[in-house]
């Protein structure tokens, strides 16, 4: 598991707040724990490095609006939901409103360690392909810009630059401009005269 990933925790029993604080640490797994839908709120944003744990029933604002509230910031970050017993009605619900898993009290510390291993492993996945597609929407971009820059000084200078042919590395994010003999000018080209007299 990824150091940098954590869980948010949102329970307002203080016990259950720390028996499920404890039980994800001596796991490996880093925890914030929180009393209140709002306190999570001010630490969530769109693209959290981590997932959210939350009790369905919370003074102020509840774990089911907590949950669509952050279906609207981010939808591929996982929420797991914590219920009481017989609450399946709402558990159901929860799940039609986007929630990734749902625990029901009472649950075995272990079974909650191995959801929220799960999340935490769809998380760091979906983070790393919106990190790729950062870095090729980059170089996309750098390769435009530099293909316009090329044809700019051309034009400014009277050299024909768009049949240079245009190559990039795998592993870099630069592109390299290669112009090939046969597509330089002819005055960029050709050797010069020899002077009279020369041989």
């Amino acid at each position: 598991m990824k150091s940098t990933l954590s869980v948010l925790l949102v329970e307002d029993d203080p016990n259950v707040r720390l028996g499920c604080e404890q039980a994800m640490q001596l796991a490996g797994i880093t925890v914030d724990a929180v009393g209140s839908a709002e306190e999570a709120q001010r630490r969530l944003r769109a693209g959290y490095p981590g997932i959210v744990v939350t009790d369905m029933r919370l003074p102020g604002i509840d774990g089911m609006t907590l949950l669509r509230w952050v279906v609207e910031l981010d939808a591929d970050l996982p929420v797991i939901m914590i219920t009481g017993h017989g609450d399946v009605t709402l558990a159901v619900e929860a799940m039609r409103s986007g929630a990734y898993d749902f625990m029901q009290k009472p649950f075995s510390t272990s079974d909650l360690v191995d959801v929220v291993r799960r999340a935490l492993e769809k998380r760091q996945l979906v983070l790393e392909v919106e990190a790729l597609r950062r870095r090729l929407d980059h170089r996309d971009d750098l390769e435009a810009r530099l293909k316009a820059a090329c044809v700019e000084w051309g034009v400014a200078n009277g050299v024909v630059i768009m049949p240079w042919i245009f190559t990039q590395t795998r592993n870099a994010e630069t592109v390299t401009v290669i112009p090939p003999q046969e597509h330089l000018p002819a005055s960029a080209s050709a050797q010069p005269e020899p002077k009279g007299g020369e041989t």
